[in-house]
């Protein structure tokens, strides 16, 4: 009887332990990972997030992460208290590429003070083939809804 309980608790661990992230818990996790990083101002941890090892694909180098570390974390530390949880939006939109974008949106009060009439940062992910969904694969700070990117349902 005591063999039988330990295979069943055996198999109930394993079954447990073998569940794989869906996608969107993957992207939700490091979208998390990266925002950390913004608050924090930590542009090591931020380039670690980044999913291309040459960082011209993206069209950055060091010191261009550095100063977008620097100023994506004043921006959202000004729109959103060290404590609170910082909104985002997976799209679900995906590009010809097939990256999709997250969306972190910043609040109107902050867009007018920057005189811009909207301002949310674009954060890429995928296609999961070329970089993994564990890493971005890009990010894009808009201003006034101008996407540089087009992206389809």
């Amino acid at each position: 009887m005591k063999n039988f309980l330990l295979i069943i608790y055996g198999l109930t661990f394993l079954s447990n332990s073998c569940h794989s992230q869906t996608n969107r818990e993957i992207i939700d996790e490091t979208t998390y990972k990266v925002i950390t990083a913004l608050k924090n101002n930590n542009s090591i941890e931020f380039k670690n997030l980044i999913g291309v090892s040459n960082l011209r694909v993206i069209g950055k180098d060091d010191e261009a992460i550095r100063y977008d570390v620097n100023k994506y974390s004043l921006l959202l530390n000004n729109a959103f208290q060290k404590k609170d949880e910082v909104p985002f939006n997976i799209t679900g939109l995906f590009n010809e590429m097939g990256q999709t974008v997250v969306r972190i949106k910043f609040p109107k009060k902050l867009a007018d003070s920057l005189r811009v009439t909207s301002l949310h940062l674009n954060i890429y992910f995928g296609p999961p083939q070329i970089v993994p969904l564990g890493k971005i694969s890009g990010y894009e700070l808009i201003k006034d809804n101008s996407d540089s990117t087009q992206f389809k349902k």
